[in-house]
């Protein structure tokens, strides 16, 4: 076998196995850029999330026509804001948000601050009037006849009603002017949205006067806000945040005075359940396109009432009485 044709052989497989591992390579990168936004604009169409930083920064960098997609079950902590048309493709994984944290859909932008005037008529008014006459001083004579003294007598009080002209002016005003992201076509699908929890309601301080009763809960919060643009949904669950629990009572201080009694602190009332969806405007749409459910969270318990405080004198005290149940909401308000 001559030189030329080991040569020429080498070369071959050498080409051959520089396309492989280019395969390889044009495979990995591919992968590689669908996880990562670089420069404000995603590589690729498909960015995979695992945490909340990694969604927070998809969402944030993502452009238009992106997929999100939820690799695990994740739990957001902070509000995130969508300004690009985007899909977030939950792939039957499930977002539950911390207390306060949100999922906002759109924007409302300061543009400029604009100035205008708005010209107030002038008008009438009934106003009341109050004059008074002077009277003379009565002269006071003991029973014989004799002068005494004399005796101030008030001013009498004279009222009337007269129709006052009011001039016009002019006011200047001021309004912020707000742009918003109408464009926007958002689509959500394939899982669980979870709103944030209101937060339970302290219990009340035992032994105490004014601090006995407890607390009322949060109310829950909502799981999705629309600002602008368009919202639609496919074979999803949106479940709003539940309500807090109110506090249980205590019950009150007893003074050193034999007939107080000290009663039982009220419990606090449960908070209301958070919607699913808020619109924020109307030029905020809400698409439910197939298999989507929408509801609101659990309202929260109220707290139970406190004993009344055992250690009486003489009566015993009322014991308090039970907070509220928390109240349903609508999934969508408007």
């Amino acid at each position: 076998m001559s030189r030329k044709f080991l040569k020429v052989l080498s070369c071959a497989l050498l080409s051959i196995s520089m396309l492989g591992t280019a395969g390889v390579l044009t495979t990995y990168g591919a992968n590689a850029q669908s996880n990562v936004c670089q420069g404000g604009n995603c590589a690729s169409s498909d960015v995979h999330v695992a945490d909340a930083n990694s969604f927070a920064v998809a969402v944030s960098n993502a452009s238009n026509g992106s997929t999100i997609v939820l690799d695990r079950d994740i739990v957001l902590d902070r509000n995130v804001e969508i300004r690009s048309s985007v899909t977030l493709d939950l792939d039957g994984h499930s977002i539950l948000l911390s207390r306060g944290a949100q999922i906002k859909v759109g924007a409302k932008i300061y543009n400029h601050t604009e100035y205008y005037t708005v010209d107030h008529p002038g008008y009438y008014t009934t106003e009341r009037k109050v004059t008074y006459i002077s009277n003379p001083d009565l002269a006071v004579y003991d029973a014989y006849g004799n002068f005494l003294y004399y005796e101030h007598v008030p001013d009498t009080e004279v009222v009337s009603y007269e129709n006052v002209w009011h001039d016009g002016w002019t006011e200047t005003k001021s309004r912020n002017v707000y742009d918003y992201l109408d464009h926007l076509d958002v689509v959500f699908m394939d899982g669980n949205i979870v709103g944030g929890p209101g937060k339970s309601g302290a219990d009340g301080v035992e032994d105490t006067f004014t601090d006995c009763d407890g607390k009322r809960g949060n109310d829950g919060f909502e799981a999705v806000s629309i600002v602008s643009g368009t919202l639609r949904l496919r074979n999803i669950t949106i479940t709003g945040g539940n309500g807090g629990n109110g506090g249980d009572g205590k019950y009150q201080a007893i003074l050193h005075i034999p007939f107080f009694t000290g009663n039982g602190g009220d419990g606090g009332d449960g908070g209301n359940a958070g919607a699913a969806v808020i619109l924020e405007r109307k030029g905020a749409n809400l698409v439910q396109e197939k298999s989507v459910v929408l509801k609101c969270g659990t309202p929260g318990h109220g707290g139970k009432g406190g004993p009344a405080n055992k250690n009486h004198w003489v009566g015993k005290g009322k014991d308090g009485k039970n907070g509220k149940e928390g109240k349903p909401v609508a999934a969508i308000q408007k």
